[in-house]
């Protein structure tokens, strides 16, 4: 009996893990790899400005102790 629930499990963990494998693989085109990269870049940028901006009110607060 517990080798048939055993077995059982082990079937059902197979169909679970193996269900969501079947579907199609979507490829992503050469646009949308480009509009990726093109976002990456811009949060790129947008966080070294973000650094430079709290980096500077840091100064400026310390700035302002010394006053």
């Amino acid at each position: 009996m517990k080798k048939i629930i055993l077995l059982g499990a082990i079937v059902v963990f197979i169909l679970i893990n193996y269900v969501g494998s079947v579907e199609p693989v979507q490829a992503i085109s050469e646009v949308e790899k480009m509009e990726i990269l093109r976002f990456e870049t811009a949060t790129k940028i947008e966080e070294a400005k973000r650094e430079e901006i709290e980096l500077s009110t840091k100064e400026l607060q310390e700035l302002l102790k010394e006053l």
